[in-house]
């Protein structure tokens, strides 16, 4: 079935039919359970680019933000830069209000996942379209999820030497290169203080030299710091693509570090 639902998009998207056909087919293919017929719709979307963004758009950022499959919304993001500066922008809004603050927590849907997904997408739309939802960005390295966190580091890391003078995300990704339980967050905060100060100069913040030269050498050394850790308590990236084949519409479910005390307690009686 899945090789056949692909036959059908791929011979409807390179037959005769006019652009706006097209665009309906590659729409109704988003929804299909199939994950290759996802990616190739994601595809050909970002192919065509601008013109799409006003027929697919929201459908595009659905699946950015809730696809089992990372291959897939990797190729979502794709399909969202592509459009044009007016749809992006309004997608910006939703990208901020069912995104980076979603906080719902069902069986088919976590809030850490959406959450994670939704910096994926502000890295992808970049500064441009997503300076105003800097707060939002910035709170999410607070999160009690270790890929939520690690995805913000990324995401603000895209605004590179815009952020320079922004005494506060510097101090906090700092602290966080130093402090942080996770180590892919320690790499991806150090990571983004390098993107953020390179050829900052002198405009990295206001503080003294000595400050200033200790935040460099903080990104310097904390690859090293974070490779001679013991501490690895680095959750599950992304949805297997076993699992997505199999369309169980499960999601990754926090850890039992994450789930509240008293449901702890419950699974230890339990055992």
């Amino acid at each position: 079935l899945p090789a056949v639902a692909l036959m059908d998009l791929e011979a409807a998207l390179g037959g005769d039919l006019g652009l706006e056909a097209k665009l309906k087919f590659i729409r109704s293919a988003l929804d299909k359970d199939e994950w290759a017929v996802r990616l190739k719709a994601c595809e050909d979307c970002a192919a065509i680019g601008e013109p799409a963004g006003k027929m697919c758009g929201e459908a595009i950022l659905e699946v950015c933000l809730r696809d089992f499959d990372e291959e897939v919304r990797a190729a979502a993001n794709r399909a969202l830069a592509s459009f044009d500066t007016e749809i992006k922008h309004k997608l910006g809004v939703k990208l901020a209000k069912d995104g980076l603050n979603f906080t719902a927590e069902t069986r088919k849907i976590s809030r850490r996942n959406v959450r994670r997904c939704a910096c994926d997408s502000v890295a992808a739309l970049g500064p441009e379209i997503c300076m105003p939802y800097l707060p939002d960005l910035q709170s999410s390295l607070q999160d009690s999820a270790s890929i939520v966190r690690a995805a913000a580091a990324k995401a603000l890391g895209v605004f590179g030497p815009l952020l320079a003078a922004n005494e506060d995300i510097i101090r906090e990704l700092s602290r966080m290169v130093r402090g942080d339980r996770d180590i892919i967050t320690r790499q991806a905060c150090s990571l983004a203080l390098g993107q953020i100060l390179e050829n900052a100069g002198d405009a990295v913040v206001d503080s003294s030299d000595e400050e200033a030269e200790e935040q460099r050498s903080r990104v310097g050394s904390a690859e090293s710091a974070s490779a001679t850790s013991g501490v690895d308590d680095t959750e599950e990236l992304s949805i297997s693509r076993a699992a997505s084949e199999s369309e169980t519409g499960t999601e990754v479910q926090p850890t039992e570090g994450e789930m509240p005390e008293k449901s702890r307690k419950k699974k230890k009686k339990k055992k």
